[in-house]
């Protein structure tokens, strides 16, 4: 197996103010509010992506605490040490109380959220942590698409949707959601009530974020997984499918191929890898990765069960063409039968006109070459059927035994045909029923004002 090559921690860090935090330093003048609060933002960041996720592929590295992230960062990229100076200026005469900026601030909160998720260890041990946030991973019907929110000025860089909680909700040691207050009700209410505020939040996220209603929306799932947003606390995922087609959409394919492998790499300069446009969902990738390859292997089970050989996807295709092309037979089979009723009940009007003798003479007489035009057209293509069927007579002549005689030369729809006919009744329609086992359950015959079940 191919190792990659260990980034040496300056020129990773270098490589990850790059890319996330110099599109947002401005140069020139001192940075507003708006502007320290997005770099401080960037740089918490670039301090997660390098002191956990980096260390947790290169473990040789050293982890990198305040003091010694600051010095790092601003020698390796000057730009930074420049802004850094300007939001000095600028916070002398603002807050004389508080020694760090907010940058500062948020690399030091960074570093601690860093090392309570400890990357020597494979998973954080999050008993006893706080859900801090929930996060929403929306796919398509198909599984095979998602939605990811853009993050504008950081080179595309895709986003899961996420939301914080105003109040922390705490896990206890035998996973029994609860509030801070004191509520009467029994364990299995708490965790209801609990689920029900997560929910409202995850819903009211996707709708404010991304446009969806929560009519279109369905949960798959949900699961706990650690924040990267506050010290020890966790997360709650909640994997949704919404039911209409969106715009923008991405292959998960192609998601969860780019959170593999190192965050920066060497290809003849340090350069950071596709895991960085995804980097937000680096929380979740072990999580969703295992329910997707349970709904893939729950497919392939589908396919095989029923089936004691190999799967043959050529022949399932097939299948699944063969019953399109019956479909498509039944709908024109309809359309068909459309119009054989409206000939009929064409017909059957017209015999209903003649016998009650309701017209003029004159419409008579027009009724009555419609009606011989008609008969004329079906006698002759009656007669093109009845010759066809004797020269296929002719070829089986032969004096048959009792055993093989044909004692009833009428269906029963013929005979009941029949009768209607000598009462002068409209005839019947049938309706031929089928069950699931592809035997005739029932049918329905009706006639003019009556319906007569079978």
């Amino acid at each position: 197996m191919h190792h990659p090559e260990i980034v040496p921690v300056e020129e990773t860090v270098e490589a990850l103010i790059d890319s996330l935090v110099t599109p947002f330093l401005r140069h020139g003048g001192s940075p507003t509010l708006e502007q320290q609060e997005s770099v401080a933002k960037q740089m918490y960041t670039v301090v997660v992506l390098y002191n956990y996720y980096h260390r947790r592929m290169f473990p040789k590295l050293e982890f990198l605490d305040f003091m010694s992230f600051c010095k790092v960062a601003c020698i390796s990229k000057s730009l930074l040490l420049k802004y850094m100076n300007a939001m000095y200026k600028s916070d002398m005469s603002s807050d004389l109380d508080e020694p760090l900026s907010i940058t500062e601030r948020m690399i030091m909160d960074a570093c601690n959220v860093s090392l309570a998720l400890d990357a020597s260890k494979k998973a954080p041990d999050m008993n006893g942590w706080p859900i801090s946030k929930v996060a929403v991973f929306l796919i398509d019907p198909s599984k095979e698409y998602c939605l990811l929110r853009s993050s504008g000025k950081t080179q595309a860089i895709m986003s899961i949707v996420e939301k914080d909680l105003e109040t922390p909700l705490v896990l206890d040691t035998k996973n029994i959601l609860q509030t801070k207050t004191n509520a009467n009700g029994s364990s299995h209410d708490k965790i209801n009530c609990i689920e029900d505020i997560l929910q409202e939040a995850a819903f009211s996220v996707v709708e404010k974020e991304m446009g969806i209603s929560r009519s279109k929306l369905r949960i798959l799932g949900s699961h706990l997984s650690y924040s990267l947003s506050h010290l020890k606390s966790s997360s709650r995922l909640y994997i949704m499918s919404y039911t209409e087609p969106i715009g923008n959409q991405i292959l998960v394919k192609t998601v969860m191929q780019s959170l593999q492998g190192p965050i920066v790499k060497i290809n003849g300069a340090p350069e950071i890898t596709p895991v960085i446009q995804y980097y937000s969902l680096l929380p979740y990738s072990n999580i969703l990765s295992d329910c997707l390859s349970r709904t893939i292997n729950f497919l392939l089970w589908s396919l095989q069960r029923n089936s004691h050989d190999p799967i043959d996807l050529s022949n399932k295709f097939d299948m699944m063409s063969v019953l399109q092309m019956l479909k498509n037979k039944r709908d024109e089979l309809c359309q068909q039968q459309r119009l054989l009723e409206d000939d009929i009940s064409h017909c059957e009007m017209s015999i209903l006109t003649l016998l009650i003798g309701n017209e003029t003479s004159a419409s008579k007489v027009d009724s009555l070459l419609e009606i011989c035009e008609s008969l004329l057209s079906n006698e002759m293509k009656k007669d093109t059927n009845l010759s066809a069927e004797a020269q296929c007579q002719k070829k089986a002549v032969g004096r048959k035994k009792l055993c093989e005689a044909i004692l009833c030369l009428q269906s029963p729809c013929q005979e009941l045909d029949d009768i209607f006919c000598r009462n002068n009744w409209i005839l019947p329609k049938y309706c031929v029923i089928p069950s699931s086992d592809g035997k005739v359950d029932h049918f329905i015959f009706s006639s003019n004002a009556f319906l007569i079940p079978y």
